[in-house]
């Protein structure tokens, strides 16, 4: 006799409107963003337990396509081989066919009680994109415990040196070396040639916004502070290249003064304060 599945009716209220919902996502759409819609509608445990029975090339698309809130759960509920293997998979993952995704939203529909309204994707037409896949894979670890996010880079090191070595670079941005420490900040702001400096501070207040130009400018004597602000204000308008330049110029020097010893990393260990 085939096993009886559970109704909506006999779902919470919450979980019925849910499902509902994830049916009218999966039964409509067939692109990679709108099926990532669908997944956020469920809730992360069961996200966890789907991905704790796959292997690493569906658990490379689940991670990617579920919410950026699940992600850092969804990674550490692996163990360390899974992991690592699916960082390997995501940060070289290009395509998914749509006939992946079409086997993806009938397990959906099949673990999660959808019933026949479950999919209705055309066939293969040569994949969606997944062209930013190491940048996504970077804004994973970024969200993952210091330690753990560097013993996993330092596995995938171990089998694709080049991958974790882009990752590492990914890791760095504008935001995150305002989170350095304040000296190494200063460092690392005082090691720019002047005008880098003050076109990297003008793209920073720009395109990152006023707390984080802030915390840049906070390292400083507030007599250095006003004539750094009477330089930007000098500026007028700046081109983008110059602005994405001056952030080249600045991650590269916070890894070679990482290198030597000059400034640490806050996010690669614990820290007690």
């Amino acid at each position: 006799m085939a096993k009886k599945q559970p109704s909506d009716e006999l779902l919470p209220e919450e979980w019925t409107t849910r499902l509902k919902t994830f049916k009218a996502h999966l039964g409509v759409r067939s692109r990679v963003d709108e099926v990532a819609e669908a997944l956020a509608l469920l809730d992360v445990g069961a996200l966890m337990r789907w991905m704790s029975e796959e292997r690493a090339s569906v658990q490379a698309v689940l991670l990617c396509l579920s919410p950026l809130a699940f992600k850092p759960a969804l990674l550490s509920a692996l163990d360390e081989t899974s992991r690592t293997n699916v960082l390997l998979k995501l940060g070289t993952l290009k395509t998914v066919s749509d006939d992946a995704l079409a086997a993806l939203s009938e397990d959906a529909a099949a673990r999660f009680s959808l019933g026949s309204r479950a999919a209705s994707f055309p066939g293969a037409r040569g994949g969606t994109g997944f062209q930013d896949a190491k940048s996504r894979t970077a804004a994973l670890l970024q969200g993952l415990e210091p330690g753990l996010a560097e013993g996993l880079l330092q596995a995938v090191a171990n089998r694709d040196s080049g991958l974790a070595e882009h990752l590492r670079r990914d890791l760095l941005t504008v935001p995150r070396l305002a989170t350095l420490f304040a000296a190494d900040r200063r460092v690392l702001l005082c090691a720019l040639p002047e005008s880098m400096l003050c076109t990297f501070l003008y793209g920073a207040r720009r395109i990152h916004g006023e707390p984080t130009v802030q915390a840049f400018l906070a390292v400083f004597s507030k007599a250095r502070q006003d004539d750094l602000e009477e330089r930007m204000a000098c500026l007028g308008k700046v081109r983008q290249a110059d602005v994405e330049a001056a952030f080249h110029a600045a991650i590269e020097k916070a890894v070679a003064l990482k290198a030597d010893g000059s400034v640490s990393f806050p996010w690669e260990d614990a820290w007690v304060s």
